[in-house]
């Protein structure tokens, strides 16, 4: 007997039974497709950690201490000369929250420029501190050999590494001393903030926020951040990097 014939309607699609219900395999163009959308996923979480980071540090840090130092103020008796020692703090807070901006703006451009004022923007950031910590001895070396100018982008970078060191070292550490050094060596830059403190007892258990955006900042210039207990007492943050990142 003859077998019947399977009619199929035009436009129809004849499905082979054995496969029905299996997705169908990606061809060669939808498979790079999803590794472009895996791709692009990627660097979109990696973009908005790097915003996270500089926004933190450059914009959040400085708004944060000057809210403090204004609450402060207003506990303060009235002394004119310490009422203008306070306000020029505010200032350059407020001076650093912007430039912080200006240069988050300006990387985003992918532009570049030599920083000639580190050094001294470094120092008077320091000297704010022990304005607002008197009783904090805190020093600063720096090496003849350190250039005069060196990448902007090295340059804020380093500054933030100070700053969270050395707000480590008083908040966690409570350090009396802290020495904050700038060094050639070897082929390196060395910069190490070294305290009298508690050493790594009197540290939190797992690294804040601030530790972490350190790390990262050693890893973007090429370098390495330890953190390690001194032998006399207290402990050293050091960041070793090319001298060639400098500029």
């Amino acid at each position: 007997m003859a077998q019947p014939e399977v009619q199929v309607a035009a436009g129809a699609v004849d499905l082979p039974g054995p496969q029905a219900g299996r997705p169908a395999p990606l061809g060669p163009g939808l498979i790079d497709l999803a590794l472009s959308e895996t791709a692009l996923r990627r660097q979109e979480r990696e973009i908005r950690a790097a915003l996270a980071r500089e926004l933190h540090d450059r914009v959040a840090q400085p708004l944060t201490g000057l809210l403090l130092d204004l609450e402060q103020l207003k506990r303060t008796p009235a002394d004119r000369r310490r009422l203008r020692q306070r306000i020029d703090i505010a200032q350059d807070q407020v001076r650093q929250a912007i430039c912080g901006l200006r240069q988050v703006l300006c990387e985003l451009r992918e532009q570049e420029w030599l920083d000639d004022g580190f050094t001294s923007r470094l120092r008077g950031e320091l000297e704010s501190v022990v304005l607002r910590q008197p009783d904090l001895d805190l020093r600063l070396r720096v090496s003849p050999r350190w250039p005069a100018s060196i990448r902007a982008r090295a340059a804020h970078h380093l500054l933030h590494v100070v700053r969270e060191s050395v707000h480590n070292a008083r908040l966690h550490g409570r350090a009396g001393r802290v020495e904050v050094s700038l060094t050639l060596r070897a082929g390196r830059a060395l910069l190490a903030v070294s305290d009298d403190g508690q050493g790594l007892e009197g540290r939190p258990g797992r690294a804040g926020m601030g530790l972490l955006g350190a790390h990262e900042r050693a890893t973007l210039l090429g370098g390495r951040l330890t953190v390690t207990a001194r032998p006399g007492g207290g402990t050293q943050v050091r960041l070793a990097i090319p001298k060639e990142v400098l500029g």
